[in-house]
């Protein structure tokens, strides 16, 4: 009768089964991994729509704040020019009124009434009252009755202007300054906003009016050629509003504008950002490092899942391979029957494959408690007589019993050896504080009537070196 084989030839599915697990869990890992990035990709999309969108709302607010000191200011004008028609020869008086009206305007600086030709005919600037001015640069634009027109701007100061008929052929300027930092927007409008944001005001031809936040520009400067100016510009005269990226070698610049037909004022709202990538990993650092720690869990699965495929020992409930029947003896002499052909022998399996397959597949539970495993299964072959599936459901109870009952950190040791004959044992030493056999019975009643229905049998005891041994005995397969 043949020996039994130690290490039994691996059958083709066994491979095909362990490539395909191989397969179908890198598939899942890249598909985990693609959709993990997709949705913060995603997720780092709406942050800067959201960003976008307080850009825009910062550049509105600047520019309603803006028309709002305009319109105020206009009012104030408006006043004036009814008093002033209503009694055009009360210079006087309307010098007073023009007092008033400055106290009850804190962004006015000055109040003057001048007629065409330049002369000063009451102000709220008492030295310059009966001078000539230039009013070249205040006509450069074209004046309507009943408008007031924003004019020249300087570094210190706006002027608007409206012009009054006080008779049918006679008028007068009513010119006032205005504060540039009026029109600016307070402060706690950019106090949410990112470091480094700033509200640039300026006229539709890029004169610089005023600027708040983080201002790098000249007073009174044109922006027209600058970069933040050009999607204003670009958009005209189709879009009132808008956002735009301004991208350069090293960084990213978003700009928000928005204007109003009412006023001849544009506002800007510009902020720095890094570019796009680097924005994404620094704003998603920690859901991608829990990504990354997810993805590397899932790799460990599948390693695992792969290793206990590829050492599955062929024998499972199916017996393995049988030998030929030895062939008829020749014919005698006298006409006699054949000889019956002798049974094949039952299959074997090497108690030892089969521990080292359990003690792959069990790795997990030996790593969550540190449990260091050593495996004492000597050289010579240890077949088992009965099948090999039934012995291995009861195994695997014994070991999942003896990792959880074994104290944290401590060596499982798993011994194999020959106690008879006809009989194989296997020893489970656990490491540790011992307990008495009763607090094994329990939990290894099922593992017992499965060894015992195969011949086998299964006991604790507390070992002198301390801690706990399961002896487990089995029947070995007849030479």
């Amino acid at each position: 009768m043949n020996a039994p084989s130690h290490a039994p030839a691996r059958p083709h599915a066994i491979h095909t089964a362990s490539a395909r697990i191989l397969a179908c869990g890198l598939a899942l890992l890249l598909a985990v991994g693609a959709g993990g990035l997709a949705l913060l990709w995603h997720a780092q999309a709406q942050l800067e729509l959201r960003e976008h969108q307080q850009l825009a709302l910062l550049a509105r607010l600047a520019q309603a704040h803006a028309s709002a000191v305009l319109e105020a200011s206009e009012r104030t004008l408006d006043q004036l020019a009814t008093d002033l028609v209503q009694a055009p020869d009360a210079w006087s008086s309307l010098q007073a009124v023009q007092y008033q009206a400055l106290r009850g305007q804190p962004a006015l600086r000055g109040l003057a009434l001048v007629d065409m030709q330049g002369l000063v005919l009451a102000t709220t600037a008492p030295a310059d009252l009966g001078r000539r001015i230039d009013l070249r640069p205040l006509l450069a634009q074209p004046l309507q009755d009943g408008r007031t027109t924003l004019t020249a701007s300087s570094a210190d100061h706006l002027t608007l202007v409206r012009r009054v008929r006080l008779a049918p052929q006679a008028y007068a300027l009513l010119i006032a300054q205005l504060d540039p930092g009026a029109l600016a927007p307070p402060p706690a409008l950019l106090e949410a906003s990112a470091p480094g944001t700033q509200v640039l005001l300026a006229r539709p031809d890029g004169s610089l009016l005023a600027q708040a936040g983080a201002a790098a520009l000249p007073p009174g400067g044109s922006l027209h050629g600058h970069a933040l100016f050009a999607p204003y510009l670009a958009a005209q005269p189709a879009a009132a509003q808008g956002v735009a990226e301004i991208p350069s070698p090293t960084a990213v610049q978003w700009v928000a504008w928005q204007s109003a037909p009412a006023h001849p004022v544009v506002a800007l709202a510009a902020q720095p950002g890094a570019p796009r990538l680097q924005r994404w990993l620094a704003a998603q650092r920690q859901p991608l490092a829990g990504l990354g720690a997810g993805l590397a869990l899932l790799a460990l699965a599948i390693a695992i899942a792969w290793r206990s495929a590829r050492r599955r020992p062929m024998a499972q409930p199916a017996p393995g391979a049988r030998q030929e029947p030895p062939p008829a003896p020749p014919p005698a002499a006298a006409p006699a029957l054949p000889a019956p052909a002798a049974p094949a022998p039952p299959a074997t399996v090497d108690v030892r494959d089969l521990l080292e397959d359990l003690a792959a597949e069990l790795s997990p539970q030996l790593e969550r408690k540190r449990l260091p495993l050593k495996l004492q299964l000597g050289a010579a072959p240890l077949p088992l007589a009965a099948p090999a599936e039934p012995l291995a459901q009861a195994l695997r109870q014994v070991l999942a019993h003896a990792i959880a009952s074994a104290p944290e950190g401590q060596t499982l040791r798993i011994a194999a050896d020959a106690d008879a004959p006809q009989a194989l044992h296997i020893a489970i030493h656990t490491h540790g504080p011992a307990t008495g056999p009763t607090a094994h019975a329990q939990a290894l009643r099922e593992a017992d009537q499965a060894l015992q229905a195969q011949g086998g049998s299964i006991d604790a005891a507390v070992d002198a070196e301390g801690g706990t041994v399961f002896h487990v005995r089995l029947p070995a397969a007849a030479d």
